[in-house]
């Protein structure tokens, strides 16, 4: 007969038929069954048994890695924790799920790449016509568009950002040859519950999460199609990463016949993103891209995939560029002060998350440190599209000298750590600090005193 914990376990896979499921047992995350099977295959750990039933385990302090091979090797991940202490008497914790992690919402910087945006892509129908939403959760980044009858610009748009999960209804399974395309992309497919694409519920949604009365501010009001399928999208990210979804502020429009078309054919031929030899370095991104920031380099591979073919924008950056290369020294002050910049957006997001790290809060505050500088720099350039850049740029000095009089210097590895914050910074904890520091002096003091009365 099966345990009351293995019975928990089961409860709990049945919510999560398709995903790992990693089960808190003291300091280890655990799998059982087929689950246990497929991870120990995938992350090369030993497969061991309890009860008969197969289990492999990884260590609750270094579970981060291990979840990152995970996701990248396509798999998603249900985090179960223990939602009690260990107590007398207790036979059984009880246990919930509090997070999922899957391809499409993966955001820690150390296991993405920088110079590639991490897409969740979802697609609906609503009649006659398909709707497309792309959203980056690790930068913020909200896209939507739809396809009319007979039309496939927006979705062939959309495949070539090469999502890393597509959300699909649960209808679609049946799908055939629509089916075979997403899995030819090779991103990970997921199945969900045909009402996430309410069609009327969808725009109280969008504006309720977006803080607005009308999409129209957006340039998205009447998609249908694309509007459904963007709540899918924001419902899903939702239900697997929480509420705390700030860094989502804006909704753009996916509009391919602003740029010129490209589909995967043209991309692969004009070795675009990727050379034949099978390398970055080799293709054009790789020859043009000097960037040195990630978002810079994100933002050069859109470029590519999407050619200008307005005159008028065409020469407004044709305008920012001659600009930059007029002022050598100022151009040479910019990537000086944004080199250190690093990941901002990826930063800044995971902090709204509520999963930064230490060295992400010490990274966001060593981001912000060179903006005025920036900003000042910018100022000396005349061209049109670099004063909006610079005008877009967030007074953010502030927020910077309260991370500067607050974090250490070098902080440990994890906020459950401690030692993150500077005594010097607040009254209230110098005097906790204190008064556990005295408490450990007086314990041990009466330690030696009691060894000496004793004599043990």
């Amino acid at each position: 007969p099966a345990t009351p914990m293995m019975t928990q376990y089961r409860e709990l896979k049945r919510r999560f038929p398709d995903h790992l499921l990693l089960f808190r047992l003291g300091d280890f995350y655990e799998l059982f069954l087929e689950d246990a099977e497929l991870g120990a295959r995938l992350l090369q750990i030993t497969l061991t048994s309890r009860q008969g039933a197969p289990m492999a385990g990884i260590p609750h302090h270094a579970a981060d890695g291990y979840i990152a091979r995970l996701v990248q090797a396509g798999q998603k991940i249900a985090i179960c924790e223990q939602m009690e202490g260990a107590g007398k008497g207790k036979k059984l914790l009880r246990r919930d799920v509090v997070r999922v992690i899957t391809p499409g919402t993966l955001t820690d910087t150390a296991y993405l790449a920088g110079a590639a945006n991490n897409f969740l892509m979802a697609v609906g129908r609503s009649g006659a016509a398909t709707g497309v939403a792309l959203l980056d959760i690790s930068t913020g980044e909200f896209w939507v568009g739809e396809d009319g009858p007979g039309e496939d610009a927006v979705l062939a748009a959309a495949l070539l950002r090469r999502p890393a999960e597509i959300l699909l209804p649960e209808t679609a399974r049946a799908a055939g040859d629509g089916l075979a395309r997403f899995q030819d992309v090779g991103a990970a497919l997921t199945f969900a519950d045909p009402a996430l694409w309410s069609s009327k519920r969808a725009t109280a949604d969008l504006c309720g999460h977006f803080g607005v009365t009308t999409l129209e501010i957006f340039g998205v009001g009447g998609l249908d199609a694309g509007l459904a399928t963007a709540a899918a999208a924001l419902g899903y990210v939702r239900a697997t990463q929480g509420e705390r979804l700030g860094h989502l502020a804006r909704l753009q429009r996916l509009r391919p016949a602003d740029c010129m078309t490209l589909d995967e054919t043209a991309v692969r031929t004009l070795e675009l993103l990727e050379a034949s030899d099978g390398t970055t370095r080799n293709s054009l991104f790789g020859v043009l891209d000097e960037t040195v920031t990630p978002m810079g380099a994100r933002l050069l591979r859109q470029w590519l995939l999407q050619p200008l073919l307005d005159p008028t924008a065409i020469a407004a950056r044709q305008d920012a560029i001659a600009g930059l290369v007029e002022a050598p020294q100022t151009r040479a002050a910019l990537r000086r002060l944004l080199k250190p910049v690093g990941d901002l957006a990826r930063l800044t997001s995971r902090a709204t998350l509520g999963v930064a790290h230490a060295r992400d809060l010490v990274g966001l505050r060593g981001c912000l440190e060179p903006l005025q500088a920036v900003r000042e720099a910018v100022a000396l350039l005349p061209a049109p599209l670099l004063a909006e850049a610079r005008a877009a740029l967030a007074d953010l000095d502030d927020l910077q000298a309260t991370l500067q009089a607050a974090l250490v210097d070098e902080p440990p590895a994890t906020l459950q750590d401690g030692g993150i914050i500077r005594e010097s910074w607040n009254e209230t904890l110098r005097a906790i600090v204190s008064d556990a520091a005295e408490a450990r002096r007086w314990i041990a003091g009466l330690e030696e005193r009691e060894r000496a009365r004793t004599g043990i």
